[in-house]
């Protein structure tokens, strides 16, 4: 297989002012599966296209196992592709369309019949070589794009939002199809897609790209445990995770009696230390407790919205003064009863916390909390935590 390297990758179209590619460093290793995950516009299809030779660079260097490949033309650099919207050709059957690529290479015509009946029946098409498109459903038109890319033994197999055009249940199966077929032959895949199902299921690694950028290269558990940024923690999850702006002010000193918000003492400082007048707090939405009642150690909330989700409810809420403009998302296991309008009780462990830098939206870096299975929470109006309910907060930043 193939080892691929950015470095510097850069691209720009015409008389835009910001680039659509902006400097991006990459090494993808040889028989790794990397997703490049973003927003439209993010830079991911670019950056795909570059690999593939469909497009060139303004600026920076792709090498194939340490060879610069610029130059060389996409049809020499061994990949596969398969693009969003399947680029089947109509009037071919779909053995004719799998030998395409062989033919116009100049294979045999008996090493052309082997090779597409080994890539027919890989992919459990063996009964449909004589269809064309038109004849089949949408999941197996996808499987014959795969086998197209794979019937010339790539070394590189790069995939385009491939699985966009298909419903829920047959996304599924085809992200099990492609695990599968990557984990049997280890081919160096790169896979776009801003679907963030399939970048945790599916990625060794997940690229996370924003403005042309990369935010944060990490694997699936890794990105979704420690976030570079603001941007990646909003991104990753469904809902993405919650953000406190909340102002030091209200957490010392003589407003502190009144504040909405109570941390524990050994906090303060460490926020104190992380520099502006503000503390990002981020929390997950499954990391959010309701409690039934007021204990002293939650924020009152209201319920805006409560969604059923099947395995558990999206409960969406709103925050008091002055925090009035703060909205939380929490998840909820099914059977609660909660009415929009309620007030309940929010809290968290500190172990759970996320702290950002308010300038920056950088992560600050935390280190292991002595008691994990302590309560870091948000305490209503009036309603102060005590030390002791609260704990000491391991040290961060």
């Amino acid at each position: 297989m193939t080892a691929i390297e950015l470095e510097g990758l850069s691209k720009s179209y015409g008389n835009t002012r910001s680039p659509a590619l902006d400097g991006v460093d990459l090494s993808i290793h040889d028989g790794e599966f990397v997703v490049l995950l973003g927003p439209s516009g993010c830079g991911k299809s670019t950056t795909l296209r570059m690999i593939a030779g469909l497009e060139q660079p303004s600026s920076g260097v792709i090498r194939f196992d340490g060879q610069v490949v610029n130059d060389l033309p996409g049809r020499e650099r061994r990949v596969g592709m398969v693009f969003q919207n399947y680029a089947l050709y109509p009037h071919m059957t779909v053995e004719e369309n799998l030998s395409f690529g062989l033919r116009s290479r100049g294979e045999t015509k008996a090493k052309t019949a082997e090779r597409v009946a080994e890539v027919l029946a890989m992919l459990g098409l063996g009964q449909q070589g004589k269809r064309r498109p038109r004849e089949l459903s949408g999941g197996q038109r996808q499987r014959v794009a795969l086998g197209r890319a794979l019937v010339g033994r790539p070394s590189v197999f790069l995939m385009d939002e491939p699985l966009s055009n298909l419903d829920a249940n047959l996304r599924e199966q085809m992200r099990m199809e492609i695990a599968r077929l990557h984990s049997e032959h280890g081919i160096t895949t790169v896979y776009v897609t801003h679907d963030q199902v399939e970048a945790l299921t599916l990625a060794d690694r997940i690229v996370v790209m924003d403005s042309g950028k990369v935010r944060q290269v990490a694997t699936p558990r890794e990105l979704y445990l420690g976030p570079s940024d603001t941007f990646v923690a909003r991104f990753i999850g469904s809902p993405g995770m919650n953000l406190l702006r909340v102002p030091l002010g209200m957490l010392e000193g003589p407003e502190h009696a009144a504040s909405p918000v109570t941390v524990p003492a050994g906090l303060v400082p460490r926020l104190r230390g992380c520099g502006g007048g503000e503390a990002v707090i981020g929390v997950r939405p499954e990391n959010l407790h309701l409690d039934d009642s007021s204990n002293g150690v939650g924020l009152n909330c209201r319920v805006a919205l409560v969604e059923q989700l099947g395995t558990h409810l999206q409960v969406h809420l709103t925050l008091g003064a002055p925090l009035e403009d703060m909205a939380l998302v929490a998840k909820v296991p099914v059977g609660r009863d909660l009415r929009r309008g309620e007030i309940v009780t929010l809290s968290f462990r500190e172990s759970d916390i996320h702290l950002f830098d308010t300038t920056t939206g950088l992560r600050l870096a935390e280190r292991p909390h002595e008691a994990a299975d302590r309560s870091f929470a948000l305490a209503g109006r009036g309603g102060a935590a005590s030390p002791k309910q609260m704990g000491e907060v391991g040290e961060a930043c």
